[in-house]
């Protein structure tokens, strides 16, 4: 079947999600003007979609009219992930106590962006890192998302970065997301249900960073072979 040949409910939907996708690959946030041109679809086509996608939560507009991607989103990745929570969540609290600080499952969900899946924090009353589940940052910023690019097959497009946290297992970052903070991270080999995902921790000094850091890539190791 051809696009023109579509029923018009599909080729909406097909036009609708080729928006959404195009906003959450930008970071920064898009124009309706830079949709289109990127969509090849007419501005007033846009405009509707976005309507219905803002009308979901699925995308947002800012106050320069730029567009992101919304909070339904994180609903929308939950359904799909229920049963992983379920799996990974005893292996993060342990991981979280362990190093006494936040632990976390970080998911792909566009080519160019990661999003926090599950955030828990230690259980002793320590100063960690604060952040919520829902957060999304650039995939290659940050331990969480550079482990996911890790985790991939080797590509030419990799940097020194990726092909080195590939070698050794794990992802180290200092300041690249929250200021000030350490990142440690390893990939999590899923099955092709679950989208790509890491496990990582974020920490307030580099204390120890080592120890974390085989630590974490042996909770990932766990974590892949019971699923």
């Amino acid at each position: 079947m051809t696009e023109d040949t579509k029923p018009v409910g599909a080729k909406t939907l097909d036009n609708g999600l080729r928006v959404l996708e195009a906003v959450t690959a930008e970071s920064s946030g898009i124009t309706l003007t830079e949709l289109a041109a990127q969509t090849h679809l007419h501005a007033t086509v846009v405009f509707r979609l976005l309507q219905t996608l803002e009308a979901h939560r699925l995308v947002r507009r800012d106050e320069n009219k730029r567009y992101f991607a919304g909070s339904g989103l994180i609903h929308l990745a939950a359904s799909v992930d229920v049963d992983l929570k379920a799996l990974v969540s005893p292996y993060l609290q342990r991981l979280a106590d362990r190093t006494q600080a936040s632990a976390y499952v970080m998911i792909s969900i566009s080519e160019t962006q990661v999003m926090a899946e599950q955030v828990v924090q230690p259980m002793m009353h320590l100063p960690y890192v604060t952040f919520s589940a829902g957060s999304i940052h650039a995939l290659d910023r940050g331990s969480g998302g550079r482990a996911i690019l890790a985790g991939r097959a080797p590509s030419r497009n990799d940097s020194e970065e990726v092909k080195l946290d590939r070698e050794r297992g794990y992802s180290i970052s200092h300041g690249e997301v929250l200021p000030n903070v350490y990142g440690v991270a390893a990939p999590l080999s899923l099955p092709d249900r679950f989208p790509e995902a890491s496990i990582g921790v974020s920490l307030l000094d580099d204390k120890n960073l080592d120890e974390i850091a085989d630590l974490v890539r042996g909770v990932a190791r766990e974590i892949s072979l019971q699923i």
